[in-house]
Order: structure tokens, then sequence, then C-alpha cells
């Protein structure tokens, strides 16, 4: 399969899927996404749905380098908003983050969380992100707590839910 020309063919849950799946038999392929997840908006959008897919649905593995540079590609504030959702996703899916990265995590997670004109998907993905990261440094925590306690009630379902579920685990 060509990848590229996979991913041309449709925008559709059958198509990230057959991707996924031919992609999840080697790490090459799921590389390639990757950097094609930095390439053209279709490229961006349709990559991310099949990278996500495959660590979602098929439990493909990420090596530490892998992640890296899926946590390279949110600093790219100019990639398509699905790119940054997919990688979020992604990450919510991983136990733990590379340790060189988890600061930018939690700032940029905090940045999202805080941010009214970013989409409420991202937002949303990043507040479990934002707990894994105070789970391993605990001296984040009152932080972490003030920010979603500062959210308001009209958020959204999306953020609503996570806020109420991450303040009670917070708070046991």
């Amino acid at each position: 399969m060509n990848i590229e020309q996979q991913l041309l063919v449709a925008h559709s849950r059958a198509n990230g899927m057959l991707v996924a799946n031919y992609a999840s038999k080697n790490p090459k392929h799921i590389d390639l996404l990757i950097q094609l997840a930095k390439q053209e908006v279709v490229y961006q959008q349709r990559a991310s749905q099949a990278l996500a897919y495959a660590v979602e649905h098929l439990k493909f593995n990420l090596s530490t380098k892998q992640l890296n540079s899926i946590v390279a590609l949110l600093k790219d504030e100019n990639l398509h908003d699905a790119v940054h959702r997919g990688v979020l996703k992604v990450l919510d899916l991983q136990k733990s983050f590379p340790e060189e990265s988890e600061s930018f995590l939690f700032d940029y997670c905090i940045t999202q969380i805080l941010n009214p004109q970013r989409a409420i998907a991202i937002r949303a993905f990043s507040v479990p992100i934002a707990y894994k990261v105070v789970l391993k440094y605990p001296d984040l925590k009152n932080e972490l707590i003030q920010i979603l306690e500062s959210l308001s009630p009209m958020e959204g379902p999306g953020i609503n839910f996570r806020k109420k579920h991450y303040l009670a685990l917070l708070k046991k």
C-alpha cells in the first residue's frame, strides 16, 4: 500500500482504519504518518486520524522516539486542529510520557484548557494529560485544581465532564 495515495482516497473512518491497520504492522509506516501530519492540511487531518486509530484501536505501542515526535507536533500552532486533537488522544492512551516532554506537555495542556478560543475537544483532551503529569509531580496538583475550578460551568459537556471527573480524582 502507498500510504500517501491511500490517505487521499477518502476522509472516512473506514479509510483511516485501513491505513492504520497497514501502518501498525511496521514502525516505519507509523513514522511516515507522523511526518505526513506536518504536510498539507489534507494529510494533516487524515494521517493524524490513522495514527490515532493505530494506537487506540490496534494497540500500536509507540517508541519513545515516536512519542517525542508527536509531542513536537503540538509545538506547531500552524497545524490543523485535527493534528493537535489526534496527538492529545494518542497521548491520553499512554501510561507515561518521555521525561523530557513532561514540562512542555503540562504547560501546553494548561494553556489549552484555559483558552476559550481553542476547540472544545483539544481543551477537553488536555485535562487527562495534565492530570497524568500531576501524578508524577504532585507539586503541580494545586495548580491544576485551581485551573479546573476556574472553568465556567458553561464550557460544554466535554470539558465539564472532565472537570468534574478529574477534580474528584485530584481531591482524593
